[in-house]
């Protein structure tokens, strides 16, 4: 098992985006199973606060670019994913997808010195668990970012503008960052359709 310090990636580093690729590309190959037939980008999180959207946020702006048969997002800013219907989308894509691979996208808390960054790994995450919601495991892998952090960070109390990608903070390194991860799909072999 890698550290954890591998798994993340500063956004403000002006090598993150290649970064981010190799860890995508090293953590898909990892994770995913050939006898998926689909995959699913499940983008956590609520519009109703400012620092849990990037996964809402990450969602809209994937979905409009996202043009193969077989993948799909679930979680934009018009329909999110959240605490309220985690449960029911997550029996929805059970239902309308054959063994999905399913990358989940979460916003979260961290330490102030890890607030911008991204993981990517393997395996599902929880989402809600920073705020003590018990909510179920979602992914086979996920990419998470830090938007708060300290011993009192709140996802509610999280600036706009760390989370809001095209920020001059660095956000949109973030958002960039997760949308190249379908040209790179190609590249590793995926039937993108």
């Amino acid at each position: 098992m890698q550290a954890i310090e591998n798994r993340i990636i500063d956004i403000k580093n002006p090598n993150a985006l290649p970064m981010f690729t190799e860890r995508f590309i090293f953590t898909f190959r990892e994770a995913y199973k050939m006898e998926c037939t689909s995959i699913v980008v499940l983008c956590i999180g609520t519009d109703r606060s400012t620092g849990d959207c990037l996964g809402p946020l990450v969602g809209y702006k994937l979905s409009s670019m996202v043009k193969w048969q077989n993948v799909f997002v679930y979680g934009t800013l018009e329909n999110p994913v959240h605490a309220k219907n985690l449960h029911s989308t997550l029996s929805t894509i059970k239902t309308n997808h054959k063994r999905p691979f399913i990358i989940a996208v979460d916003a979260c808390l961290g330490s102030h010195e890890k607030v911008g960054c991204i993981i990517v790994d393997k395996g599902p995450i929880v989402p809600g668990a920073g705020v003590n919601k018990k909510l179920p495991k979602a992914g086979d892998m996920y990419i998470i970012g830090i938007v708060n952090g300290g011993r009192f960070g709140r996802i509610s109390h999280t600036a706009k503008h760390q989370v809001e990608p095209g920020h001059e903070y660095g956000r949109y390194h973030q958002q960039r960052n997760v949308f190249e991860l379908f040209k790179v799909g190609r590249g590793i072999g995926l039937d993108l359709k």
